[in-house]
């Protein structure tokens, strides 16, 4: 593939293909799940100033909490 990957693609790419093998993805989403539990438990007021509001950013913390759950409980 020519170019600049998407964000997904890059994501894929490293999921698939890292030289770690499947530890990739093992990291990857326990980095998701440890950035999203910090997001969600943080003050709205220290989030303010930033390029995205700060409830929309918690609620991205949230969601990616909620859909990681389910997706490891199954």
């Amino acid at each position: 593939m020519a170019g600049r990957k998407t964000n997904t693609e890059f994501v894929e790419h490293l999921m698939e293909f890292s030289r770690n093998g499947a530890l990739m993805q093992l990291f990857i989403l326990t980095a998701i799940e440890k950035y999203a539990q910090q997001v969600a438990a943080s003050d709205l007021k220290a989030m303010e100033g930033g390029m995205i509001s700060p409830q929309a950013w918690k609620a991205c913390g949230v969601e990616a909490i909620t859909e990681l759950d389910t997706h490891l409980s199954h």
